[in-house]
């Protein structure tokens, strides 16, 4: 008897371990805490990509853990097929312990057992659907951001410190969807984003494009110069630092360094000399970036949340009613 009942009795302490309260509040827990990690890591880029913002050794890392594709990675997938499981377990052990008169009727943690496994299925539907894409516009340019909406952006603006830092960059769209205007003016800034049904758009970067001209002292005219470009002139070297904003107009920002010791910055406008050049015209404009995010399982997340809120105000509810009687 004690040879024959080995496997059930392993059996039913590998089921009693499985539907365990502290593995599920744990596995939570855990998911919870991975998502936000995930959250941090741009999904879907390249390997250049990851290696030129995170590091080489940093982008090794999240490029063998899969955290590129964090939903789809085992670094999610495993603990979340295990909470499965766990609540799957749970689930089937309070029916046949109710159906055998041993539980009480309580459908509240039933509905939240549902929910949380909503909540997994929304995951995955979110790793497996979620789609981003990244728009680079000027101010005028119009783009499709799919789910049938339109984005024409209006205006630019950036923010800076005293220092000249970014503070903040403000890109304000108007969105149509079918020909409709849905919104007219709304301004999308980091960590602020445009939120639409089935469309998050978030402001994900800013630069300048622009175009410096220049002439010699001949007056013959000069390969115009992208930020980053020097010369030299006797012990000096210049360094062209890119365009700045001078009120409505542009300027041209440059830095003089002697034996690698910077001496000066300049601001140059049409008319003004650097070295043996003289600037004949400086334009340029602002460019934004933003990165369109469409997440087919936020929907059904936001809907296993609602159940998941209603069981727990049925459990509460029924053990308040329990307590009276």
């Amino acid at each position: 008897m004690g040879v024959s009942g080995a496997p059930y009795t392993a059996l039913a302490a590998i089921g009693k371990a499985l539907s365990s309260i502290r593995l599920g509040i744990g596995l939570i827990g855990a998911l919870v805490l991975l998502a936000g990690i995930g959250t941090l890591i741009p999904q879907g880029m390249s390997g250049a990509w990851y290696e030129s913002h995170e590091g080489p050794a940093l982008a090794r890392l999240i490029l063998f853990l899969r955290l590129d594709v964090f939903f789809r990675s085992a670094v999610f997938l495993a603990p979340a097929g295990l909470l499965t499981v766990n609540l799957a377990s749970c689930a089937v052990s309070r029916l046949v312990r109710r159906a055998a008169g041993r539980a009480p009727k309580r459908y509240g943690p039933d509905l939240v057992h549902l929910g949380l496994l909503a909540l997994i299925a929304s995951g995955l539907v979110t790793g497996l659907g979620r789609q981003e894409d990244t728009l680079v516009m000027v101010e005028g340019d119009e783009a499709s951001i799919g789910s049938g909406y339109h984005v024409a952006l209006r205006s630019l603006q950036f923010v800076a410190y005293a220092d000249g830092s970014a503070r903040d960059w403000i890109s304000t769209v108007g969105v149509t969807r079918a020909g409709s205007q849905e919104v007219s003016v709304v301004p999308i800034r980091v960590n602020h984003p445009l939120r639409l049904p089935g469309v998050t758009v978030y402001q994900s970067g800013w630069d300048v494009i622009g175009t410096l001209r220049l002439r010699d002292r001949s007056g013959a005219a000069v390969r115009p110069p992208q930020p980053g470009d020097w010369f030299r002139m006797g012990d000096s070297l210049w360094i062209f630092d890119g365009f700045r904003h001078d009120g409505p107009a542009w300027s041209a920002a440059f830095s003089r360094y002697n034996d690698r010791e910077l001496v000066e910055r300049r601001i140059l406008r049409p008319g003004d000399a650097v070295g043996p050049f003289t600037v004949v015209a400086v334009a340029a404009h602002d460019r934004t970036g933003l990165r369109v995010v469409r997440d087919p399982g936020l929907v059904p997340f936001l809907v296993a949340l609602l159940v998941v809120s209603s069981g727990i105000c049925l459990t509460f509810l029924q053990r308040r009613g329990d307590g009276r009687s």
